[in-house]
């Protein structure tokens, strides 16, 4: 939300956040905390915002945010990811919610689907823009990659089971048995990071790199040719979208996505990358083989990720398509 908060304050918004914890650092727009615990934090917020002076709209960043919005006549959108409409258990809340929106903005066409499970009327509420307030312009040149060099791939997320990394690891110690040049970088950390890191232990390719910060991300992004993180649902959990499928399309690199969620919208199979099953290891090992085989291949899907990335989803076209669709809501409104 702080993107799209520094985004839209940056198209004349005057806008003001109530967050649960404050934000460090001064910044074009109003925000406030409310640090209280979770029992009684959406009874606190409506009471703050109750002597607020009334804005044109409200935009929350979940169904679950709607509750804490006093009952008055001001519009409410209302962000949807995914993986928050898989409990059923939860829906009669989330249609209650839902219902006080004049309209959904969902980070996927899969989360629509989701919604649309739940309650068809409020899906016909929704609407996708891709969730990528906080990428901008990059420009880079993107190099052809050697046939005869190692395939450097690069897995940055965090380490749990779904994310596929067993399973990569799986096809990759095949791939390197039958004589493949690879190097495989994971970043991030995770509750199964231990795990991983053991059933990687005798693979010589693979390097653990702990949490990156910015600049870090950024440099490995632009010294590896493939991203690698065949995602897949698992129980509750699953990629509402996949921002760092996009983050990597940013610095010209084709990925190995899921098919799950809404991780097939952020890697276009056949266009920019693979979109596998994560669970079947025996599909990713296939897309990398098609990636190890085939540098030109590869290189191409980097430059069509790259080139849907500056046409379609870079920080100011998302943001103003969002924008033009609060427009709309409070014109509609009359307030």
């Amino acid at each position: 939300m702080f993107s799209l908060a520094n985004n839209l304050s940056g198209l004349d918004w005057s806008i003001c956040v109530v967050a649960n914890k404050s934000l460090p650092g001064k910044f074009k727009f109003e925000h406030y905390s409310i640090s209280v615990p979770k029992l009684i934090r959406n009874v606190a917020k409506r009471i703050f915002l109750s002597f607020k002076d009334k804005p044109d709209l409200y935009l929350c960043d979940s169904w679950k945010s709607v509750e804490a919005i006093p009952q008055n006549n001001i519009p409410i959108v209302v962000l949807a990811h995914g993986q928050e409409y898989l409990d059923t258990r939860k829906s009669k809340r989330i249609v209650q919610a839902l219902n006080r929106a004049e309209k959904i903005v969902s980070s996927s066409k899969a989360t629509i689907e989701l919604i649309a499970a739940l309650n068809k009327e409020q899906a016909s509420k929704a609407i996708c823009i891709y969730p990528t307030y906080g990428l901008y312009e990059n420009h880079i040149s993107i190099p052809e990659y050697s046939s005869d060099a190692p395939l450097k791939i690069l897995s940055l997320s965090r380490i749990e089971k779904r994310k596929g990394l067993f399973q990569s690891a799986l096809a990759l110690r095949e791939l390197h048995m039958e004589g493949c040049n690879l190097e495989w970088n994971i970043a991030g950390s995770g509750p199964d990071l231990e795990e991983l890191k053991l059933s990687c232990a005798d693979l010589p390719f693979v390097k653990f790199l702990g949490r990156v910060d910015d600049q870090e991300k950024d440099d490995l992004y632009s010294s590896h040719q493939l991203f690698l993180m065949p995602s897949y649902q698992e129980g509750l959990s699953l990629e509402g979208f996949g921002i760092t499928y996009i983050e990597a399309a940013q610095f010209g690199l084709a990925s190995i996505g899921g098919i799950a969620g809404g991780a097939k919208e952020a890697v276009i199979d056949g266009l920019t990358g693979w979109s596998v099953d994560g669970s079947n290891h025996l599909e990713i090992r296939a897309a990398i083989t098609e990636a190890y085989s085939n540098r030109k291949l590869l290189s191409e899907y980097g430059n069509n990720a790259k080139q849907r990335f500056d046409n379609e989803l870079v920080s100011h076209k998302v943001t103003n398509n969002l924008s033009k669709i609060l427009i709309n809501v409070i014109d509609s409104s009359g307030n």
